[in-house]
C-alpha cells in the first residue's frame, strides 16, 4: 500500500459552502406603560448568551429578550437592563421586587425561589484545567483533595456538592476572570463553569479559545429567564407564550425567529453563519471528539464514517467530503442515506489534479492532515486547496508542531506508534508554504488534547488571495 493511500484514509478533507451572516443591529424601543415597563432586568457577562461589547449589550438571551417583549407589545428599553456580577444579580432577583434575571440555570434547589420562562439555551458544566497538569478524573471520587474554583451562588456549586465534593475544596469568587487567573497560576486545580461560556470568556481574556482543557463533565442544564416571586403569573405566562411563539412560528424559508438569533452566535443553528464562526465550531467539534473519544462523540453526532461532513450537513451546511478510499466514501454515503442527510462525497486524491471536484467553495479545512504529507508534495496539495476555493474563501489547517515532544522529540521525521511517518513543521516553514496562496490571518502554536497525550500543533487560519503572490 502506498504512503499516499495510508495518509488519505486517516483524514477526510471537508469543504464547506455557506452564506455569509447578515448584519444585525440591536435596537431598544421607547419606554411605555405596561407590565414590561415596570420590570428591572439583571444580567451578567456570560458570552455568547449575554454580554457587553464596546458598551453594547449582546447575546442570544439579550436579542431574544428584545423580540419577546416586542411580541408582548412593549419592547424592553436599554435603561431597564443592568449588567452586573452574577452574585449581585442573583441576590437582587432573589430578594427584590419586579426583577428578572437572565440567564439562570433552572435547578431543583431554585425552583420555588423564582418564577420561570424559557428555556433560552442549554449548556454543560465542566471542570477546566491547565494543559500542563495531568489529571485522571473518571468520576467525582477522583476530585478528592483538589481545589475547585466556583462562582458564588452558581449552579456548579450544587452539582459538585451533590456529587460528593467536600465544601472545603471549593474556592469562591464573584468574578470568572479571578478564577481564570487562579487556575493559570496554580492556586486552584480546576475551574467549574459552563463549557461554552468558559471557552468564550477564556478567549476574551487570553486570546486562545483552548487555553484550558476539559477534564470532567458534570450535568447539562437549561437556562431560563428567572422572575422574582412578586411578579404576577399573568406576566410570566405572557412572557412564556411569546417565547413559544418565537420558537414555533416560521418564516417563508422555514426558519423561526429564535433560530435566526441562534444563528448569529452559534454556527450550528439558523442560517447566519460566517466562515469565522464555522472555524470556531470545527474547533469545538474536534475538541469534543478528543475529550469523549471517537465512538462516544460520533454516537452523539449520529453518524460514523464521514463524521463531521454528515454532522455539518445535518445542521444546514452544504458539504463536500473528499477521500481517496472508495470504501470510506461508500460507507459515508450509506450513513448519509440512512440518516436522511444530504451530503456530497467524492473519491479523489488530494495530491492529484482534483478534476472530480467541479465547484468552488467558501471554506476548507484539514485537521491533522498536513503532517502526513511530506515537504516535497505539500505545494501540490496547497495549490489544490487554492484552486477549489473562491477568492476570499477561508482555509483552516492544523498540523503537528516541531515543538511537540511526542514520537521522539525534536527531529523533523518521526515514527508513530502505528509505524506511520509524520513530518513535524515549524511556523516559518508553514508561512513560506502558505503565503504565496493565502493571506495568513493567524498562525500560532497551540495545545490540543490527544489520545493518549496532548500535542502541540501549528494552527493556521487564512484567506485565499484573489491572485497568486508570485513575489513571495
Amino acid at each position: 500500500m502506498s504512503r499516499r493511500y495510508v495518509y488519505s484514509i486517516l483524514i477526510i478533507l471537508l469543504i464547506i459552502s455557506m452564506s455569509l451572516a447578515s448584519v444585525y443591529v440591536l435596537k431598544f424601543g421607547p419606554p411605555s406603560k405596561s407590565p414590561i415597563s415596570t420590570l428591572t432586568f439583571y444580567t451578567e457577562q456570560f458570552p455568547p448568551y449575554n454580554y457587553q461589547e464596546n458598551g453594547t449589550l449582546k447575546g442570544i438571551a439579550v436579542d431574544f429578550l428584545v423580540q419577546i417583549t416586542d411580541k408582548m407589545g412593549s419592547k424592553v428599553t436599554s435603561n431597564q437592563v443592568h449588567l452586573v456580577p452574577w452574585t449581585e444579580a442573583y441576590q437582587a432577583t432573589l430578594t427584590g421586587e419586579n426583577t428578572v434575571l437572565f440567564s439562570m440555570a433552572r435547578l431543583p434547589q431554585r425552583e420555588q425561589s423564582f418564577k420561570w420562562a424559557g428555556p433560552i439555551f442549554t449548556d454543560t458544566y465542566v471542570l477546566f484545567a491547565t494543559w500542563d497538569r495531568n489529571f485522571t478524573v473518571k468520576d467525582a471520587a477522583d476530585l478528592k483533595g483538589y481545589n475547585i474554583g466556583v462562582i458564588t451562588d452558581s449552579a456548579g456549586i450544587f452539582q459538585l456538592l451533590d456529587a460528593g465534593v467536600d465544601e472545603s475544596q471549593l474556592i469562591y469568587s464573584t468574578n470568572a476572570s479571578v478564577l481564570i487567573e487562579k487556575l493559570s497560576s496554580g492556586d486552584i486545580d480546576f475551574w467549574c463553569y459552563p463549557q461554552t461560556v468558559g471557552r468564550s470568556i477564556t478567549e476574551q481574556l487570553t486570546g486562545n479559545y483552548y487555553s484550558f482543557k476539559i477534564v470532567f463533565q458534570l450535568s447539562d442544564y437549561d437556562f431560563y429567564y428567572g422572575f422574582s416571586k412578586d411578579i404576577p403569573d399573568s406576566t410570566v405566562s405572557s412572557f412564556q407564550q411569546a417565547i413559544d411563539g418565537l420558537k414555533q412560528e416560521k418564516d417563508a424559508s422555514g426558519i423561526s425567529a429564535y433560530e435566526q438569533i441562534l444563528g448569529r452566535y452559534i454556527p450550528t443553528c439558523g442560517t447566519a453563519t460566517s466562515p469565522e464562526k464555522l472555524v470556531e465550531f470545527v474547533q469545538e467539534a474536534y475538541e469534543y471528539v478528543q475529550q469523549q473519544g471517537q465512538e462516544s462523540a460520533l454516537s452523539e453526532f449520529n453518524n460514523q464514517t464521514g463524521n463531521y461532513a454528515l454532522y455539518l450537513a445535518s445542521v444546514g451546511f452544504d458539504v463536500t467530503g473528499i477521500d481517496i478510499s472508495p470504501t470510506a466514501i461508500k460507507i459515508a454515503k450509506e450513513n448519509a442515506k440512512k440518516k436522511g442527510i444530504k451530503c456530497n462525497f467524492l473519491v479523489a486524491d488530494v495530491l492529484g489534479n482534483l478534476n472530480e471536484v467541479k465547484e468552488k467553495f467558501d471554506f476548507a479545512y484539514d485537521w491533522e492532515l498536513l503532517h502526513h504529507i511530506f515537504p516535497e508534495q505539500r505545494r501540490i496539495y496547497i495549490e489544490n486547496v487554492y484552486k477549489i476555493l473562491n477568492p476570499g474563501g477561508k482555509y483552516l489547517s492544523v498540523c503537528f508542531s516541531e515543538k511537540d515532544p511526542e514520537f521522539g522529540g525534536s527531529i523533523k521525521y518521526r515514527k508513530t506508534r502505528l509505524s506511520t511517518i509524520l513530518y513535524f513543521s515549524s511556523k516559518d516553514e508553514l508561512r513560506d508554504l502558505f503565503e504565496q496562496y493565502f493571506n495568513i490571518k493567524e498562525l500560532k502554536t497551540i495545545g490540543i488534547r490527544g489520545r493518549p497525550t496532548s500535542h502541540l500543533v501549528n494552527y493556521a487560519f487564512m484567506e485565499r488571495r484573489s491572485r497568486l503572490n508570485l513575489l513571495e
